[in-house]
């Protein structure tokens, strides 16, 4: 979160024309593309009876959506929508074609930021969140 919650009167506005510009005065929301595992970004859904209540991402992955949402957005967490990705690919093809605004998970890696196959395009990292391989069906 930036200090405090992105809730301060010291910022200046952003940049016209740049990509903070057009999420939080175009667009009004992040975009965050997310890998549904359990531990990282898992869908909770709460009822009652038959009508839907609440859909809640939750886990260290949705965190790092909302924490970005709330310091984009002076402290605001709801001003995100999640796009279920399948793998890295998916997540790199939804940043090209502007489906997401940050994907939340992808491993850094060299190729990813300098020459991602599947786009042809570099992207640039946060710094990591999580040490550790993250095997499964999803080869992220």
């Amino acid at each position: 979160f930036a200090y405090p919650l992105g809730k301060s009167t010291e910022s200046p506005d952003p940049i016209v024309g740049s990509t903070i510009h057009f999420i939080t005065k175009e667009q009004g929301k992040l975009r965050c593309g997310i890998f549904d595992r359990e531990g990282f970004g898992k869908v909770n859904v709460s009822t009652t009876g038959t009508r839907l209540q609440e859909t809640r991402w939750k886990g260290m992955d949705a965190d790092y959506c909302y924490a970005l949402s709330a310091s984009l957005f002076e402290g605001d967490t709801s001003k995100v929508d999640f796009v279920n990705l399948t793998n890295s690919v998916d997540g790199f093809q939804a940043l090209e074609s502007g489906l997401v605004d940050v994907v939340a998970g992808v491993p850094l890696t060299i190729e990813g930021d300098v020459n991602e196959t599947s786009t042809g395009k570099g992207y640039t990292f946060s710094l990591p969140y999580f040490y550790g391989g993250i095997n499964g069906p999803y080869n992220i």
